[in-house]
């Protein structure tokens, strides 16, 4: 078997080299092949001997840590930088690597055409609070290089963040167990995500992202894979977050990521999952096509046991429904009703991970609604909104809860008047967690009702109230 050592010692012409392999195995173990082949070549080329080899190497180490521990101290303690500006250069001295990167503007709120109202294609100026520039900072969307500015509090000083944060201090292998409550950590950042203010949750999943992808460097090579995973469900949560701050460009950025990290990972339920994400933004887009291929194809790469496989079956049924498909429909809602029978406790529950029986129900109502039985959906839609409402507050949905009174609003305005509608649509813009979707819905019905009472008094206090949020709202500030 050839043996590079015993090749130094025939190309040197020494005899007696045992004190050398020795010093020499011992110098390149651990090393990286290149840095293994460059110590070979020393002794080679320059007849450099055992003792001066292992001063160079003593040496090497001790720039090393003096280099990492000036890493670290820079990483504790980044300089302040300057706020970018939108759709300019931006440097990152961070990262020297990184060549100048332009910032991603968060996409216009539109607000309904009609009296005082701009037209949709042209957006309302977005609120911009007071914030010295020393209290924001540049950040490195590291997984699919999206330079964001956002305030130093949304990504310092989080506990979840900081408690993974220290795992790199330790420099070495994550024990197997710890991998297991990675796993965990995604499981319940899912359960308590539409409980979190979406900045918060924007700032606690991106950086415990960026650790994770830091620790998979450590780990050995079997538990990569299940890192991947990890990985993945985060860019993907992260991508919903994007989405609730009205960032959908970058949102479906991170949404691309995610999928290939569930490709690469070979996870079935993440790829369904960014999947059902996909379609439910083209659905909101008004992208119906889109949309149903997206549903399609979550229900059809999903496990049979998995929660996101019940939602993708109900949501086909709803837009099966919407294009007139009712047959389709159907029966789309009667395999939602079967799987769900079948699905394990541990993916039953109301998290954005989980699902939960009214889910079914709710799908229900809006094949109903569309296809005009009326009476029928205000009563299932009625059992969305009492369930809800009445979750104890450790369990509370408030975007849930703001969309399904929403839809109550669309009802009342086709069967009942302005002034019912308006004061369910009330109710949602009083919700403690505005996001894209309830503005995007509130927008839909302010043009409805725009069209059939356009004088009214009501709906035109909605259509101001709803101008005032989008003003005074800190959406598109992330």
């Amino acid at each position: 078997m050839y043996d590079p050592l015993n090749a130094v010692a025939r190309q040197r012409g020494e005899k007696n080299t045992r004190f050398d392999r020795h010093t020499i195995r011992n110098a390149i173990a651990g090393r990286t092949p290149r840095e293994a082949s460059t110590l070979m070549w020393m002794v080679v080329a320059w007849g450099t001997t055992a003792e001066e080899m292992a001063r160079v190497i003593e040496d090497h180490r001790r720039w090393r840590d003096r280099q990492r521990v000036q890493a670290k101290r820079e990483k504790t303690q980044p300089p302040p930088n300057p706020e970018p500006t939108l759709a300019a250069p931006v440097n990152v001295p961070n990262d020297p690597s990184e060549t100048t990167r332009t910032l991603v503007a968060p996409s216009p709120i539109i607000v309904p055409t009609g009296e005082g109202l701009p037209s949709r294609h042209q957006a309302l100026p977005q609120y911009e609070p007071e914030v010295d520039a020393t209290q924001r900072r540049t950040l490195i969307l590291g997984t699919f290089g999206i330079v964001a500015s956002i305030p130093a509090h949304l990504t310092t000083g989080d506990p979840v963040v900081s408690a993974i944060g220290h795992l790199l201090e330790l420099e070495s292998a994550p024990h197997p167990e710890t991998i297991d409550r990675l796993d965990g950590i995604v499981e319940q950042l899912g359960e308590h995500y539409s409980q979190t203010p979406a900045d918060v949750m924007y700032g606690r999943v991106n950086g415990t992202l960026e650790s994770v992808r830091a620790l998979r460097n450590y780990s050995a090579p079997k538990y990569h894979r299940r890192l991947l995973s990890v990985a993945g469900w985060l860019t993907a949560m992260l991508a919903n977050a994007l989405y609730d701050l009205t960032d959908v460009v970058a949102s479906d950025t991170a949404a691309m990521t995610a999928m290939e990290y569930g490709r690469h990972a070979k996870d079935d339920r993440l790829i369904a999952f960014v999947h059902d994400r996909s379609a439910m933004r083209a659905e909101n887009a008004g992208r119906y096509a889109a949309a149903l291929d997206h549903f399609r194809a979550s229900s059809s790469s999903a496990p049979h046991d998995a929660a996101v496989r019940v939602r993708a079956l109900a949501a086909t049924a709803r837009i099966y429904a919407r294009l007139g498909h009712h047959d389709r429909a159907q029966v789309s809602l009667t395999d939602a009703e079967q799987a769900y029978d079948c699905l394990p406790a541990r993916e039953v529950g109301d998290g954005s991970l989980t699902v939960s029986t009214i889910a079914v129900a709710d799908a229900v109502s809006s094949a109903a609604e569309l296809r005009g039985n009326v009476d029928s959906a205000k009563q299932s839609l009625q059992c969305t909104i009492d369930y809800y409402a009445n979750l104890p507050l450790s369990r509370q949905r408030p975007t849930r809860l703001a969309l399904a009174h929403l839809r109550m609003a669309h009802l009342l305005a086709r069967s009942v008047g302005p002034e019912e509608a308006t004061a369910e649509a009330a109710a949602a813009l009083s919700t403690s967690r505005m996001v894209l979707p309830i503005l995007l819905q509130a927008e839909q019905l302010v043009v409805v009702l725009h069209r059939r009472w356009p004088g009214d008094q009501h709906v035109r206090d909605l259509r101001d109230r709803l101008i005032a949020l989008v003003h005074a709202t800190n959406l598109s500030d992330a």
